[in-house]
């Protein structure tokens, strides 16, 4: 993107920037040689038009300010140098040129012009007096014309940072709200839409009825959602903060009054290290229970295992589940997990964890569902989740 674009005038602020500094070098240059109540006289005129030209060096403003923009383009701090200098002496040697003619056309044109140059004599430029001259314009353009280009090239970066900002900014906004429709259409997909209009539905008629349990079934709506949005931004999880949902859904069941709820059993401490657990897939799980039935989950350590029984609910569990049940936690267990879905009726289903720092030398796990014990290196073989070393 061209630089002078990012300047907050416009494509036109250049053109401004080259005018103004060319006035300003002209008021400058006419107080040197002139008193405070000289302003505004015919002989302030006929210095700024005709002696300083002061049209033509806000022309070599402009020029100025075009280098300044296209700086980058000289591809070197040397080379832009030594173009502006090459500028400086181009300007300061037509400079001389011009005013020497149009002073001599001025004068053989209106012959009343002669007092007005007889009065400035000692500043006129003659071809005699044109290297003097030039010499002290080639200052005023090297000085005047590199602040120009320094203050320029300054305020052109400074726009171009905050256009960049500002551009971060709307593209982070832009990013966090596709982030945050993502989050919500991945919510609505492991939350059953009824599940929300029900309790939507439920809590409208609680309000008008009975505003405390209102606020009851609110808490634990609210509760509940706050739990599945942890789930959202980070995609793994742990054991505990599943549970944590679990609870949160069927404490929403109890507060809306559903005979076939979650009950939620832990019949042992959780283990010391954290264990790993997909993300929002217990929604998923608890899903199971949405055909009715008196469903339970159950969590026991075993063996220094940790066990997820699932049991009570009449729906089956699909092979579309089950494998993208293997699937996640294989991504976090490797083959130290088991997934039983494939139990007699009533349908059950049981996962397995074997954390990874609990060594399985000398364990003697057993399969769960009350599968006969056996000898410890048959055991060892036949425990499923368990890596044989």
């Amino acid at each position: 993107m061209s630089a002078s674009l990012l300047v907050r005038s416009g494509p036109r602020g250049g053109t401004r920037w080259g005018i103004t500094w060319g006035v300003v070098v002209g008021l400058v240059e006419y107080l040197i040689i002139a008193p405070i109540d000289d302003w505004g006289s015919m002989r302030q005129i006929v210095f700024w038009m005709l002696y300083w030209m002061i049209p033509y060096w806000c022309a070599v403003g402009c020029v100025f300010v075009w280098l300044a923009d296209h700086h980058e383009r000289m591809g070197s701090r040397s080379r832009l140098v030594a173009v502006f200098f090459a500028l400086c002496g181009l300007a300061v040697v037509l400079n001389p040129f011009l005013s020497i003619t149009l002073i001599h056309l001025t004068t053989t044109a209106f012959p009343w012009f002669g007092r007005y140059s007889a009065e400035l004599r000692e500043i006129e430029p003659t071809w005699d007096t044109w290297s003097n001259f030039s010499l002290y314009q080639l200052w005023v353009a090297t000085f005047y014309g590199g602040l120009l280009v320094a203050t320029r090239i300054f305020t052109v970066r400074v726009e171009r940072t905050r256009h960049l900002l500002h551009q971060s900014a709307m593209a982070r906004s832009r990013a966090e709200a596709s982030l945050d429709a993502a989050r919500l259409q991945a919510l609505q997909s492991q939350i059953d839409p009824n599940l929300l209009l029900d309790s939507m539905q439920e809590l409208d008629q609680r309000y008008r009825s009975s505003p405390e349990r209102a606020e009851q079934l609110l808490e634990a709506l609210v509760e509940f959602l706050r739990y599945a949005m942890h789930g959202l931004r980070v995609p793994v999880s742990t054991l505990a903060a599943e549970l944590q949902l679990a609870r949160a859904f069927a404490q929403l069941q109890h507060e809306r009054g559903v005979a076939g709820g979650w009950r939620i059993v832990e019949e042992s401490q959780p283990p010391t290290a954290p264990l790993k657990f997909p993300s929002l897939l217990m929604l998923q799980l608890l899903a199971l229970g949405d055909d009715g039935g008196q469903p339970m989950l159950r969590v026991r350590a075993q063996s220094g295992q940790t066990v997820l029984s699932l049991h009570g609910f009449s729906a089956r569990v699909s092979a579309d589940l089950h494998q993208q049940i293997r699937a996640r936690l294989y991504a976090l267990y490797g083959e130290r997990f088991d997934v039983e879905s494939d139990l007699p009726d009533p349908p059950q289903l049981t996962i397995t964890l074997q954390p990874v720092s609990t060594p399985t030398a000398g364990s003697h796990p057993s399969r769960i569902s009350g599968a006969p014990r056996r000898s410890d290196a048959s055991a060892v073989r036949a425990a499923p989740g368990v890596r044989r070393k």
